[in-house]
Formats: structure tokens, C-alpha cells, sequence
């Protein structure tokens, strides 16, 4: 459970002019959403939503006007595509006696034994959607993958989370160890040389058979081979 409080304050402006100047002036807009209650229009502090996002808090206190803390969850963060920088957020508040859907980020621990054998880490998902009680869904979802070999993969149905359900398709792999594409090219290259070389040298022998049956046919209507009644 997060410590950190986000404060936000009422926004009464929607107008684009005035919601561009204040990103500029480092305020980002937000909508707020509450089970029966009206949406509510917020403005937060982007150093202080940065802050935030980056301590990997699932569940975040968050106070309203400076009003009692409540449970909330980031719900949905838009980027702007150029910038990179954040242009709105949608805030959930929660009640903790209520299962919520959440999207949990992946921490990959070690390095696959595959790996330190000239493999490849391939990272398919980087989060999986949970359903829980608020407490009991992590803030992280910490997976262990030293073991992993070359040809190896880690699938979403071998994760088990207690009291938690993973919404996720379960056929899933999240992480896999292959063999470096450049490796299989420079081996198919070197079948295919192989076969090429072996295909020259059947018609190269082909070749040799024809034109020695060509010349003993040459011979014999020429009269140099003797006749079987000489």
C-alpha cells in the first residue's frame, strides 16, 4: 500500500487553450471517476504525478482539494506521440472491499542460462490484467527466468497469483529464450551453399556420363569399335 499522497484540485476550464497553457506551466488535466458519483474534472501537479507513476504503487492515496485521502488507481495515462510527455490521465477511485481489474507490470529476475549461451531474450509481455481485491493485487509482478534455456518459454497459465485471477489469455508466453536470428541465417546460407555445390556436381557428373555415351555412339557408327562378329 502506497504512503504517497497525490493531490489534485478542482478544474473548471475545458477549454483546449487553457488546458495547453497549463501543461505548459507543468498541470496535467485529469478526469476522476468514482462508483456513483459524477466524473469530476482535476488538475495535477506533473512533478508530483512523475513522482508517482515511477514508485510503482498500484493503490495511491489520493486527497481532493485538500480534502480526506481516498483510494484511487491510475486507471488510463495518454502520451503525446511527438512529445513523449503525458497530455491526460484518468484517476479510478476505489473501495477496498471491491475486486478491481488492473494491468501489473512484468520485473524479469537473473539472466536465462540460455542467454549466457549465446541465446536471446525475447520479453513478449511486459504486464498481465489481474481482478482482486485491492489488496491483495501486487504492485509488481516479479518473475524469475535464470532457469530458462534456449528454446525455453514462460507462459502466462504457469503464473499463480494467491486470491488473485489473471484476466490474460492464458496461452500466452511472456518471455522466451531463442537462438539469435543472425545464427539460423548464416546456417541456412551454409545448407544452401552445401546444396548448390552438390547440385553442380551431380550435373557436372550427368554431364560426363552423356558425353561419354555420346562419343562411344560416335565411334561405333564411325566403324572404330570392332563388331561383336570380329
Amino acid at each position: 500500500m502506497a504512503n504517497d499522497v497525490l493531490n489534485v484540485q478542482s478544474r473548471v476550464t475545458e477549454r483546449k487553450s487553457d488546458l495547453s497553457t497549463g501543461r505548459k506551466q507543468g498541470v496535467i488535466p485529469a478526469i476522476y471517476y468514482t462508483v456513483g458519483k459524477d466524473p469530476v474534472s482535476v488538475n495535477i501537479n506533473e512533478r508530483e504525478l512523475m513522482a508517482i507513476i515511477a514508485s510503482g504503487n498500484v493503490i495511491i492515496n489520493m486527497k481532493l482539494n485538500e480534502s480526506e485521502s481516498q483510494k484511487i488507481i491510475i486507471k488510463d495515462v495518454q502520451i503525446h506521440p511527438v512529445t513523449d510527455k503525458i497530455v491526460h490521465v484518468d484517476l479510478m477511485g476505489i473501495r477496498m472491499d471491491k475486486e478491481i481489474e488492473i494491468s501489473i507490470p512484468i520485473h524479469f529476475e537473473g539472466v536465462p542460462e540460455g542467454v549466457k549461451l549465446g541465446g536471446l531474450q525475447q520479453s513478449i509481455l511486459r504486464e498481465l490484467t489481474l481482478k482482486g481485491l485491492p489488496a491483495d493485487i501486487p504492485e509488481v509482478i516479479n518473475l524469475e527466468i535464470a532457469r530458462l534455456d534456449i528454446g525455453d518459454s514462460i507462459h502466462v497459465n504457469e503464473i499463480t497469483i494467491p486470491k488473485v485471477t489473471i484476466l490474460t489469455e492464458s496461452e500466452l508466453a511472456i518471455v522466451s529464450v531463442v537462438t539469435p536470428k543472425i545464427v539460423e541465417e548464416v546456417v541456412e546460407e551454409e545448407l544452401e551453399g552445401e546444396e548448390a555445390v552438390e547440385g553442380e556436381e551431380a550435373a557436372e557428373g550427368e554431364e560426363g556420363v552423356e558425353g561419354k555415351e555420346a562419343g562411344d555412339k560416335a565411334k561405333e557408327d564411325s566403324g572404330d569399335t570392332p563388331s561383336d562378329k570380329e
